[in-house]
């Protein structure tokens, strides 16, 4: 296959940790051009990734005709104009997770990928773990029985001062909430991908500790169509960070201590069973290397536009935003 030529939006931590080395190694991708604003950083990253353009305006970036591919890593706030943009200059484009601030810009972005017919994906990376297609076996071999609860904690101490790095995480504007909607969209796209279309919802998202715009504290229990609750809790405030998912069926148990590590344990009959499946060395280059491919395969990729809008939708309702 035909390397895909990637434009490279940001340059920040995750794409320092993961869509940068990614762009780098996978064969299927070429890492040609990167920008961002910081114009004094910026000939440091594309050296050391291999990029063999620079740019400071990412308008004149997505105006390159040898890119064939736009990744986008820049604040939510950005994500519509920017992936709109892209489209229209005909590129293929893959979006940082949550995809916009709400629904209408989400629909925007879905909208302007048909109108150029263009690929278009969010990087909900998860689904690729080899502990959740582990997950999905153990629920389709009825290892546990018919799930019935599933509960999921995702907590992480995160706080900032203005000047700070990630600072706008903490600005609504820019970010579009705090931890349920940083952390935990990608626990609600996971959930759908594991147990289906959430019917109904009721959730909580306060300000309990810290002095600041966004929540630091969210609740939301769910309720799936096939009658699973979830309840997920995303948080800032706690000092022990986790990242769990238990699923409780009619004939036993899934129990995950960190879904990053991939070690899990299976009750049934008072039995119980350990396990691991070890993380793939870089959590985006699976995401990345379908997306590739779909573009050469002229099909969708595994995490569409129109997938990640009903995440999106979901995180309205959690804020009131319906």
């Amino acid at each position: 296959m035909k390397p895909v030529k990637w434009a490279l939006c940001g340059a920040g931590d995750i794409c320092e940790k993961r869509v940068a080395p990614a762009l780098h190694d996978l064969p299927e991708a070429v890492a040609h051009s990167v920008s961002r604003r910081n114009s004094s950083l910026l000939n440091d990253f594309a050296e050391r990734f291999g990029f063999s353009r620079f740019f400071s305006d990412w308008k004149e970036q997505f105006r390159d005709s040898e890119a064939e591919a736009v990744y986008i890593a820049t604040p939510v706030n950005l994500h519509r104009e920017q992936a709109v943009y892209a489209m229209e200059q005909g590129k293929h484009v893959l979006c940082e997770k949550p995809m916009a601030l709400d629904r209408r810009e989400a629909a925007l972005m879905i909208d302007a990928a048909k109108a150029s017919g263009v690929r278009f994906g969010v990087a909900y990376y998860r689904r690729f773990y080899p502990m959740v297609e582990k997950i999905r076996e153990l629920l389709h071999a009825g290892t546990i029985g018919t799930p019935r609860y599933v509960q999921v904690q995702n907590f992480e101490p995160f706080n900032r001062s203005e000047g700070e790095a990630r600072y706008w995480l903490l600005k609504p504007e820019i970010s579009g909430g705090g931890p349920m909607m940083d952390m935990g969209c990608h626990r609600l796209e996971l959930l759908q991908y594991l147990f289906g279309e959430i019917s109904d919802l009721t959730s909580s998202v306060k300000t309990l500790r810290f002095d600041r715009a966004v929540e630091d504290t969210s609740v939301a229990l769910l309720t799936f169509k096939s009658g699973i609750m979830a309840n997920l809790a995303s948080i800032h405030t706690v000092r022990e960070p986790r990242d769990t998912l238990e699923i409780y069926g009619s004939e036993g148990s899934i129990h995950v201590e960190n879904l990053n590590l991939g070690l899990y344990r299976i009750v049934r009959d008072g039995t119980s069973t350990d396990g691991v499946c070890s993380p793939r060395p870089n959590a985006h280059a699976p995401l990345i290397a379908d997306f590739s491919r779909a573009v050469r395969e002229e099909r969708a990729p595994a995490v569409t536009g129109e997938w990640a809008l009903k995440t999106t939708e979901i995180l309205d309702k959690i804020y009131g935003r319906a």
